[in-house]
């Protein structure tokens, strides 16, 4: 088995740590390849990239891609584009790979002849708030969210729409690709293999939550939809409570969800007005995917 690692980048020097805790390499039956995605990258991360293709091509193919757009879906796609082998793992520059969790993911694709593999994203942060908010609204939902996942090209095949990765939800494409796969019949498998996010910080943390909102926004506004937002604040509360965290990491948890449906209902109702949105139409479409047995 083969597999394309891609990896987007602007400015996160933690690139090169998320890369050194990678513990897969080439062998006689696996072959990696490293797909460092640039957009708009500064001077010190451009650096490091040329550090890492030049340290880093004995333990596999590594091959970085400069791209002009600030856009997530739009980098996505490109990595899609440009990856030499039919399996993709996402994973962000600010994760850290647990030691074996890519093998387990590769293993359990293979052992359950899986569409996709999900892993386990554990998020560090100085505040309990989050690692709780997150561990119930990101951890462990089923919502095959990017990072990280594992699954083949031919996927795009069996989900709805014509394209890969849509480029008018801005940030939230790996959301609205998730929902897409959970929709189809598509075989998911969910990995107890461990990743390990980056600290992060409460405004942060709730400024995410509303871009999120408003990019599922987005999403609802063009798909037409049912969009349920109470509903949805009540399943997220009760998986909170079967989790038995504390009541404030609960009411914390509530308070990210409120505010991610208060952004996409505002989304829903008002112009798109985040200059990194591109119109849908510029989204990858499945037939410009390459296969390896098909190319030269």
């Amino acid at each position: 088995m083969n597999i394309s690692i891609l990896v987007p980048n602007h400015s996160d020097l933690r690139m090169i740590n998320m890369i050194e805790s990678i513990d897969c390499c080439n062998s006689e039956n696996l072959k990696i390849e490293l797909l460092i995605i640039l957009n708009r990258p500064t001077k010190e991360v451009l650096k490091q990239s040329q550090y890492i293709l030049d340290n880093y091509s004995q333990k596999f193919s590594v091959k970085i891609i400069n791209e002009k757009i600030c856009n997530l879906g739009y980098l996505y796609n490109c990595g899609v584009k440009e990856a030499t082998y039919d399996n993709l793992l996402f994973i962000d520059s600010d994760v850290i790979c647990e030691k074996g969790s890519i093998k387990r993911m590769i293993e359990s694709m293979i052992d359950n002849n899986a569409d996709l593999v999900k892993a386990r994203l554990v998020y560090k942060a100085k505040s309990s708030f989050v690692v709780e908010a997150r561990r119930i609204n990101t951890s462990f939902t089923k919502e095959p969210y990017i990072p990280v996942i594992l699954f083949s090209k031919k996927i795009f095949k069996k989900i709805s729409g014509d394209y890969v990765f849509a480029v008018d939800t801005v940030w939230c494409s790996d959301a609205e690709f998730a929902y897409r796969v959970l929709n189809s019949d598509a075989k998911i498998v969910y990995e107890d293999a461990f990743f390990y996010h980056d600290n992060i910080g409460v405004i942060k943390d709730l400024k995410d939550a509303l871009l999120y909102g408003c990019g599922k926004g987005i999403r609802i506004k063009r798909t037409q939809e049912e969009w349920r937002p109470c509903r949805e604040i009540l399943q997220n509360h009760n998986r909170a409570k079967r989790e038995k965290i504390k009541l404030v990491w609960r009411l914390y948890s509530d308070l990210w969800i409120i505010l991610q449906q208060i952004a996409c209902g505002i989304q829903v109702h008002l112009p798109i007005l985040f200059k990194e949105t591109l119109p849908f139409e510029k989204s990858m479409k499945i037939e410009e995917i390459k296969y390896e047995d098909s190319k030269i």
